[in-house]
């Protein structure tokens, strides 16, 4: 089980990356993309999926547990970039999926997914590769 100071850690790690890849442009222009409310940070999405396959790297030995609350810590953020990787992260555990996940996933969709970017990295990745496998 991972201890709180290295969660904070990897988290905050995350954060720092992220803050200094920020482009203003990009944040500004992604306003046009949504009809509804976003919290984007302004991290260009190729950028951000580097920094969770960067930082998989240090977690992908942890129980799959663990890299779901890492998962939600990130999530509860509400930013958009935080959304992406969290989400990346659980399709990257895709083959350790038990039934029991399910509620995670419904939990998630509701409580995270409010436009059609969330729904897509969640939905056709983590949830569907979930409901393709248990529903075999």
């Amino acid at each position: 089980m991972i201890n709180m100071n290295t969660q904070n850690k990897i988290i905050s790690n995350i954060r720092k990356e992220l803050k200094e890849n920020i482009d203003i442009k990009y944040k500004k222009n992604s306003y046009n993309f949504f009809k509804e409310k976003i919290n984007p940070i302004g991290v260009r999405v190729p950028i951000v999926r580097k920094v969770a396959a960067k930082y998989f790297l240090e977690i992908k030995a942890l129980d799959k547990k663990d890299i779901f609350n890492l998962c939600e810590k990130l999530l509860s953020s509400g930013y958009d970039e935080e959304r992406v990787i969290a989400f990346d992260w659980a399709y990257r555990v895709r083959k350790q999926y038990t039934k029991g996940d399910f509620k995670i996933f419904e939990e998630w969709l509701k409580r995270y997914v409010s436009n059609w970017a969330a729904c897509d990295d969640l939905c056709t990745h983590s949830f569907g590769y979930f409901i393709f496998q248990i529903g075999r």
